[in-house]
């Protein structure tokens, strides 16, 4: 009697081998099919494009993504939705292409940003003062 049930027992993981590899075979089928179509692949002459994207933390990132004629940031965090952080001039992006490194040239673009902010902040400060005296 045992040896008929080891048979069963054999018989049964010969046919769950045999359907786990029909399954991947059909997998890989559908997926190069879709592939083919076009599905899931990256097109660069759409109207929304991301531009480059820096990971801060394993769940947190920022975005640089054209939209248009538009330039902007977006930070996206595990917890919530994506947050648009600025509106960059899309000339100080155009300036950095002489740059080797991609996130180089991020990180440079970011840092030129926020001077240029904090420049303008200190001009509206220093124009508020005088228009007061």
């Amino acid at each position: 009697m045992s040896h008929t049930l080891f048979e069963s027992y054999t018989a049964e993981i010969a046919r769950a081998i045999i359907a786990l590899v029909a399954v991947c075979v059909l997998a890989i089928f559908i997926l190069k099919s879709m592939a083919r179509r076009g599905v899931g692949m990256r097109s660069d002459s759409g109207a929304v494009r991301v531009i480059q994207r820096i990971a801060l933390e394993p769940r947190r990132s920022l975005y640089l993504v054209r939209a248009g004629s538009r330039l902007l940031l977006i930070g996206i965090s595990e917890g919530g939705a994506p947050q648009l952080l600025a509106e960059l001039d899309p000339k100080i992006v155009a300036e950095q292409k002489e740059l080797p490194k991609p996130l180089n040239r991020f990180g440079e673009t970011l840092r030129r940003i926020i001077d240029q902010k904090s420049g303008d902040l200190s001009d509206a400060r220093r124009s508020r003062r005088c228009s007061n005296d």
